[in-house]
């Protein structure tokens, strides 16, 4: 199509060949043959030629300079050079500005001295033509010619022609020389001598149009007349270039004052198009001011990220990982923060776009000295290792140098709203979490980003979701606390491996593909293998397929780990159990050869497919995949913090005694003996690691105490006779329930554990025994006495007897002790232990007899809490 335009244009009516070059101008847009540019540059030529002005001549001249740097360098200087010298002689001032638009549009084409030998004649001639449009037109092509051609040819030439047009009464004159000014000094900067020009005339240039500008931004711009507007817009556009090129030479404070001032009149005018070009500049100046004197700029910043124009701070944005690296690691901190907060979480979605496509760069600056743990992990001594341990994000506790990182909380904890976004920013939010998970510290990670990731995940589309998943599987990477990492992983697998939707199951797949070339074999079989392995059996062939094509790879990485252990891949305390059991590489074969005959044709194909790759050893680790797995397990055990385990309770007996005992039931509850006394019979109560002996009745969960004392569940306990102290006939007649056997770490629906309680795997039954304790407590104080068996007074806290716990009358065999009475179990030295003073509350209930103490809130955690 193109090539017939261009052979029938130049016969066509003016309105047919306005049309042609309407259509044309989306196709020299773009990158074409050069043949075809060959044939729209002849066409053009000879269109220009058979009309002097008007329209046409415009719309075509303007197709001819688009298409010259596409034109090959024969070409051009054997059919554009004769024709713009020609049209810079004509006599016709349309002729004369389409040469001085051409010269501009020639730098890519033809080299520095094809340049200066052709056009340097010419352009000179054009500087000073009669026509202001002419002039406005060469002043702009000198702009990009210049920076072509060497400084001296700059400074002797063009340099003194546009400081002379810098005093033309036509203000586009002025505006286009200022404009080649900045951009020719801006190019040879840096091969500027102290001799040069820079100092003598340019440095003055810009200070002076830096004072009228600051005196134009302060007024206000609706009353300034079109030209002042247009010079310090011009001025604005160009102030970033400028300033860096001369800013070498700005020795005195004075000169930085009325170049700083300059700028901040112009951030805070009314123009929008001048603040604009600020948002533009802001790179520059942050290059500028962040070297030398980075207080200068203090303000700026937070102005234009706050600014009222939609424009002004998508731009702001778009540069801003260029500023954040001038200035975010400086005095401006702070500032660079919040505006960065300010920027992604605008109310525009162009202005948040805009901002999180760099949000990765940005946050390594932010997060200061960080550094990859899984780099220089080799040869490292212990002393290193330990200090790399301690400086990481998420260390315990954070380095100094980590602080940086720590005060980004706030900062990602803004990106809420942003998850709610379109999907396109959604999944640009998550490949740069993903990209960044090692700067960020585990505190950041779990409490902002992994929540953020899996309600993206969760309420988004597919590709949302698999880059959150991704995403995911790298921020658990980085959780250096084994706890908090099993804590996301239990989440990840309950939720998504064996969700009741099958699109979380797919979720998951992509999560454990991924995680294959984030973790070493061991941890990922450990983590992520045998719920991948359960998926093969799914019930939805989707999620069957999706197996089928990663299991290859998982085979290859089961035949690569090491026994669990050999490596020093250090393995959570939720999963030291699991990871004993995982299955072995056999059954993932297994689960693969069961999907050969899979009913679904398309999950048989791919597993066959994965089965003939693995015969062939095409599915095996190559040498570089087997160093960056054992790079990995070197990394991850140098990385992951299994944090020992919280201390017991505080003993509240002298060193070496025991009330309790080491193990062995006995009778009652405290299972204690004088020293020599034969072993009791198991007739009832608690044994030293807090298990209920044979005929020992739970009584009703009470809430944990700080330090109970309880073997190894701390907690309320009581035995059959408990009731019997304050009602024995009917305790006689009513048998002992069952113990309620829960698993560890559940609640029970009337507590919750005690600050110390230890839990046990047996629970008793959540029922109140307030009425034996109240009736305990209206006791004549003569008929309370010590006895085997009743309610003993249980001691918590740091050695306080609780009001609700009361001793009690004769009790058959089976209840609680009511002292603490000099004993010792299996294993215990022995010594006498005195029973602790009665507090206070107790001492105010026992003078109101009749009267119930108050209820002090029987709930149950996992193994139930003392009676306080």
């Amino acid at each position: 199509m193109v090539p017939e335009i261009c052979r029938d244009a130049v016969h066509w009516q003016e309105e047919v060949q306005m049309a042609a070059a309407e259509a044309l101008y989306f196709v020299v847009g773009s990158v074409v043959p050069p043949h075809i540019a060959r044939r729209v540059v002849i066409a053009a030529l000879r269109i220009i030629n058979l009309s002097d002005s008007g329209d046409v001549f415009d719309a075509w001249g303007e197709i001819l300079s688009m298409l010259l740097p596409q034109l090959p360098k024969d070409d051009a200087l054997r059919l554009v050079v004769p024709a713009v010298t020609a049209r810079a002689a004509a006599p016709s001032a349309d002729s004369r500005r389409l040469a001085a638009r051409i010269i501009g549009a020639l730098d890519g084409v033809l080299s520095a001295a094809d340049l200066e030998a052709q056009f340097l004649p010419p352009t000179l001639l054009l500087c000073d033509d009669e026509d202001a449009s002419v002039r406005a037109m060469i002043a702009q092509s000198v702009a990009t010619l210049g920076a072509a051609l060497p400084l001296g040819v700059c400074e002797s030439h063009f340099w003194p022609k546009l400081v002379s047009l810098m005093r033309d009464e036509n203000a586009r004159v002025r505006a286009a020389a200022l404009r080649a000014l900045a951009k020719t000094a801006g190019a040879h900067r840096e091969t500027a001598v102290p001799t040069s020009l820079y100092g003598t005339v340019l440095l003055p240039l810009f200070l002076a149009e830096c004072s009228r500008a600051g005196s134009v931004a302060a007024s206000d711009l609706r009353t300034v007349s079109d030209d002042t507007y247009l010079l310090l817009e011009i001025f604005a556009e160009v102030f970033g270039v400028f300033l860096w090129a001369v800013c070498a030479l700005l020795e005195d404070e004075d000169a930085w004052t009325v170049a700083l001032n300059a700028l901040r009149r112009m951030v805070t005018c009314n123009g929008p198009t001048v603040r604009h070009w600020c948002a533009f500049n802001l790179p520059a100046v942050a290059q500028v001011c962040g070297e030398a004197r980075p207080e200068k700029a203090r303000g700026v910043l937070h102005a234009l990220a706050t600014d009222t124009d939609v424009e002004t701070r998508a731009t702001l944005a778009a540069g801003f990982h260029q500023t954040v690296a001038q200035l975010g690691s400086g005095p401006l901190r702070d500032e660079v923060l919040g505006a960065f907060a300010s920027l992604i979480t605008d109310i525009n979605p162009q202005v948040r776009m805009n901002a999180l496509s760099h949000l990765s760069s940005a946050v390594e600056v932010l997060t200061g000295h960080a550094t990859t743990v899984d780099s220089d992990v080799e040869g490292d001594t212990a002393e290193a290792r330990t200090r790399r341990r301690e400086s990481r994000p998420g260390s315990f506790p954070p380095a100094d140098e980590d602080v940086g990182a720590l005060e980004l909380a706030p900062f990602f904890a803004s990106l809420v709203p942003v998850a709610q976004d379109s999907w396109r920013t959604q999944e640009l939010l998550a490949s740069h979490i993903e990209a960044v998970a090692h700067r960020i510290p585990q505190d950041v990670l779990c409490d902002h980003l992994a929540p953020l990731l899996f309600q993206m995940a969760r309420e988004s589309t597919y590709l949302v979701r698999k880059a959150s998943m991704r995403a995911l599987v790298r921020t658990m990477r980085f959780i250096s606390d084994v706890r908090r990492r099993d804590h996301i992983v239990k989440h990840f697998r309950t939720e998504w491996a064996r969700g009741k939707v099958y699109w979380t199951r797919l979720a998951y797949t992509d999560g454990a593909a991924a995680a294959l070339d984030v973790y070493s074999s061991t941890l990922f079989r450990v983590l992520f293998g045998d719920e991948l392995i359960a998926l093969a059996a799914d019930a939805v062939p989707n999620v069957r397929l999706r197996v089928a094509s990663i299991l290859p790879r998982v085979i290859a990485a089961y035949e690569h780990a090491r026994p669990d252990g050999d490596n020093g891949v250090v393995v959570g305390s939720a999963l030291e159990e699991e990871a004993a059991h995982c299955a072995p590489p056999s059954a993932v074969r297994a689960a693969l050869d069961r999907l050969t005959s899979d009913p679904d044709p398309g999950v048989e194909a791919v597993a066959r497919s994965g089965i003939a790759a693995i015969a062939s050893g095409a599915a095996r680790l190559t040498k570089a995949q087997v160093a960056e797995d054992d790079s990995h397990a070197v990394s991850e055990t140098l990385f992951f913090v299994k944090r020992s385990p919280k201390p017991a309770a505080p003993h509240l007996l002298p060193p070496g005694t025991s009330a309790f005992g080491d193990g062995g039931p006995g009778v009652g509850a405290a299972n204690g003996r004088p020293p020599g006394a034969p072993p009791p019979p198991a007739d009832g109560g608690m044994d030293g690691v807090g298990r209920l002996g044979p005929g020992a009745e739970p009584l009703g969960g009470g809430r944990g105490g700080a330090g109970a004392v309880s073997g190894g569940g701390g907690g309320a306990y009581a035995a059959a006779g408990a009731a019997a102290a304050v009602a024995p006939d009917k305790a006689a007649s009513r048998p002992a329930p069952p113990p309620v056997v829960k698993p560890m770490g559940r609640t029970s629906v009337d507590g919750r554990l005690g600050d110390g309680a230890r839990r046990s795997s047996v629970v008793p039954a959540a029922r109140a025994s307030t009425a034996g304790a109240a009736a305990a407590a209206a006791l004549p104080k003569s008929a309370i006495h010590p006895a085997p068996g009743g309610l003993g007074g249980t001691t918590i806290g740091p050695g306080r007897v609780s009001t609700a716990a009361r001793p009690s009358t004769a009790a058959p065999p089976g209840g609680a002790n009511g002292v603490a009475t000099p004993g010792r179990g299996a294993g215990a030295k022995s010594a006498p232990v005195a029973a602790p003073p009665p507090s206070a509350a107790a001492a105010a209930a026992a003078q109101r007899p009749g009267k119930p103490p108050k209820k002090s809130g029987f709930c149950c955690f996992g193994g139930g809490g003392a009676v306080d």
